[in-house]
């Protein structure tokens, strides 16, 4: 039979390692040859100039756009997203969706969240 989509997960909790900076979270989850993107995917959600930085010396809400880029940055065909805007403000909520819209392209995701304006007018499933 035909193979399910790989699922990438973000869960509610950022999961992100005290002891691994922001860029080693992102290059973690790269395949080898792909690690000098890091760079690339901290940008995409407004963190460049965090790379060395380590989750205790981030704000809420910027560990939840590493923990988001993290997710983005594994692809896969398929992204099952577990309040991804926890802890953003309206302006980090809007940047945070565009990235997911941005990133996904046709593939699904879907989003859990208690707040329904925050997929309102996109491709995205709400529960």
């Amino acid at each position: 039979g035909k193979v399910p989509p790989r699922p990438t997960l973000l869960f509610q909790e950022n999961r992100l390692l005290p002891w691994r900076t922001a860029e080693q979270h992102i290059a973690d989850v790269l395949p080898r040859a792909r690690r000098g993107e890091a760079g690339r995917w901290l940008a995409l959600v407004e963190l460049e100039g965090e790379e060395h930085a380590r989750p205790s010396a981030l704000s809420g809400g910027m560990g939840r756009r590493l923990a988001l880029a993290r997710a983005l940055a594994c692809g896969g065909g398929l992204y099952l997203l577990d309040e991804p805007f926890t802890g953003l403000d309206r302006e980090n909520r809007d940047l945070a969706l565009a990235c997911i819209r941005e990133t996904a392209g046709d593939r699904p995701v879907l989003l859990v969240t208690h707040d329904a304006a925050d997929a309102a007018g996109s491709p995205v499933v709400t529960l």
